[in-house]
């Protein structure tokens, strides 16, 4: 039951504030306490020594501590003990980084900074690749020590994470951080991410893609795709001030899959040479420079910000603005949207525009989704769920896509058709 439970703090919120409520309970008992040793004897836990988790400049066991909040939270694992619970950073780190503490490993190697760490790898990764992958220090530097540094410095609600690779050397290393309300992992969504070339001239920080997704959906074309996606996400982040930082493709040694997509993907990013990491502030200023162009491109597609997303004059404050709003969010969600254009084709249902024929192989397959449910028949909330593609939904060119929302209540495709006769 554990390992379930464990798992389930990764999908449940409600199951993360619970035990994030039960480690915070128990962090403050140990402080009470008159030692550690008498907190843990009160609760029949044994030490564990390799996890700390941080707490207002405090060092706690970080394994124990995970256990009694478990046993609190959760009838069923009341007699949970230290050696039930598996070791591996999964099981324990993890946990409690999803619920917004700091866990730092007490065995690997030491804490650094953000110079020191992205110079280490910039400058050891070229020579490290010729040594055996398995246990290198430089893996739990980047693993830990790097990402950690990065960790201690973004906001909690980030989730950070580093890798050289899956059993082998990887073409490019890299250190992430993800908004886990969008993804936990470099194979799919957006994320921002160091990325180190193999060579060691230069490393990003780049608002970049995950390749993986796209390459399992698109195959050979996933390059375009990426490329095409960062466009149309560096034009919804232009009024926001992008045009100082390196747009386009990247230039990371490699021939692989993932190297050639991290290229491609790229939204917007800065890049180093060792020779202009020197200044810790600078770092940071650009790091949470990222960080916050990652956190208005996650609004604007999701309906909450952006020129795009101005409500209409005819639209009043409160229940119709929210409606307006979730009406927008419907039109962008991905599965929908996409098994609507699956069924409806790529030609404006409106005016017959069709991207392929006027922009050729680039405009394949382009078209927008338009959500023709009305006002009326939506719920306030939460988002309506219950939407069939085929018929709650129309694919339109995107002029089109902008007349029919410069109303409230938008005009159907069909009174837009009646005005272009």
């Amino acid at each position: 039951m554990v390992r379930e439970t464990i798992r389930s703090l990764e999908t449940s919120p409600l199951v993360r504030e619970i035990v994030a409520l039960e480690v915070g309970r128990a962090i403050r008992e140990c402080r009470a306490a008159e030692s550690v040793e008498e907190f843990l004897r009160a609760h029949q836990v044994n030490a564990a020594y390799k996890y700390e988790l941080i707490d207002d400049g405090d060092r706690y066991d970080a394994k124990a501590i995970l256990v009694i909040a478990l046993r609190s939270a959760f009838p069923g694992l009341a007699d949970l003990t230290v050696g039930d619970l598996p070791g591996e950073r999964q099981w324990v780190v993890d946990p409690l980084i999803a619920c917004g503490f700091r866990v730092v490993d007490k065995l690997k190697s030491p804490e650094t900074t953000l110079v020191e760490g992205l110079r280490r790898v910039l400058v050891d990764y070229g020579g490290a690749v010729a040594s055996p992958f398995t246990g290198h220090s430089l893996g739990v530097f980047v693993r830990g020590s790097l990402a950690d540094a990065v960790e201690r410095v973004v906001d909690p609600r980030f989730r950070v994470k580093g890798s050289i690779g899956n059993g082998n050397w990887a073409e490019t290393p890299w250190v992430a951080v993800f908004d886990p309300r969008i993804t936990t992992s470099a194979q799919k969504g957006v994320y921002v991410v160091y990325l180190f070339d193999q060579q060691g001239r230069h490393v990003y920080l780049s608002l970049n893609q995950a390749t993986t997704e796209v390459k399992d959906e698109f195959h050979s074309l996933y390059k375009d795709v990426l490329v095409d996606r960062a466009t149309f996400a560096q034009s919804l982040l232009r009024p926001y001030g992008i045009a100082d930082l390196e747009i386009g493709q990247l230039d990371l040694t490699g021939s692989g899959d993932l190297t050639k997509g991290y290229c491609a993907g790229n939204i917007a990013a800065v890049k180093y040479r060792v020779s202009d990491l020197v200044d810790e502030n600078v770092l940071l200023r650009d790091l949470n420079r990222l960080l916050s162009l990652y956190t208005t491109y996650v609004s604007v597609r999701s309906g909450e910000v952006g020129e795009e997303e101005e409500l209409p004059v005819e639209v009043a404050a409160g229940i119709e603005a929210r409606k307006f709003r979730w009406h927008r969010r419907a039109e962008r969600n991905g599965r929908l949207a996409a098994d609507a254009k699956r069924f409806h084709g790529a030609t404006c249902m409106v005016c017959g525009f069709n991207f392929e024929e006027k922009y050729g192989q680039r405009g394949r397959g382009y078209i927008e989704a338009h959500h023709v449910v009305p006002f009326a028949q939506l719920a306030s909330e939460p988002e309506p769920v219950l939407l069939d593609p085929t018929t709650d939904f129309v694919v339109v060119c995107a002029n089109c896509h902008r007349m029919l929302h410069r109303s409230s209540p938008a005009m159907t495709p069909q009174e837009l058709r009646d005005l272009l006769r």
